[in-house]
């Protein structure tokens, strides 16, 4: 089979499929991966929007704030800006994530269209090659029933020929003998009766 594949450049089409398959599963990681960034990029976004509130409560009550208050407002201003940080950080690495989905499916598309040519071309390869044998077989045949018409013909002709001359040529004889017989057994009778 590897041999025939490599003759007809099937083994290029082989390895294209493989590199569609490879591109697949490329693909489908990159999903995946996108899947759960937006997951941690909502989760970020989701915990930043509850630090916002929590620090807009405290302010709208800041003249009843106490010593804990101060300090876990203190603790939110700090968290906020780290969670400000956390989502930018979310927001670049789904940015880029969505690029890679982008381009890994560019690159799944752009295989599976290569390999579609490529069986295209082998397709029509074939194609013309089966003409071709078509042709041969067409021309053997043709051949053969010249061979027969003209070589085999004349023979099994002059066999029959042969035969029937022979078989005219014994009926002949035979006609001859009766007639001589005929002939002889005349002039007997006829000397008979002369006498």
């Amino acid at each position: 089979g590897k041999a025939l594949n490599q003759t007809t450049g099937y083994d290029r089409i082989a390895d294209l499929k493989s590199q569609v398959d490879t591109a697949g599963q490329q693909f489908k990681q990159a999903r995946h991966d996108l899947d759960q960034i937006k997951g941690k990029h909502a989760r970020t976004i989701q915990n930043r929007l509850a630090n916002q509130r929590e620090i807009n409560s405290l302010l709208q009550r800041k003249h009843l704030w106490g010593e804990d208050d101060v300090a876990r407002f203190t603790g939110l201003y700090r968290d906020e800006h780290q969670a400000e940080m956390s989502e930018r950080s979310a927001s670049r690495e789904l940015k880029e994530t969505e690029a890679l989905v982008d381009r890994r499916y560019d690159e799944l598309v752009g295989a599976i269209r290569e390999r579609y040519h490529e069986e295209q071309i082998w397709s029509d390869k074939i194609r013309r090659a089966s003409t071709y044998g078509t042709w041969a077989v067409l021309f053997m045949n043709i051949l053969a029933l010249f061979m027969a018409q003209a070589i085999f013909e004349p023979r099994k002709r002059r066999k029959i020929v042969a035969g029937v001359d022979e078989k005219l040529a014994a009926a002949i004889g035979e006609q001859n003998a009766m007639i001589e017989q005929v002939n002889e057994s005349v002039e007997q009778q006829l000397a008979r009766q002369e006498r």
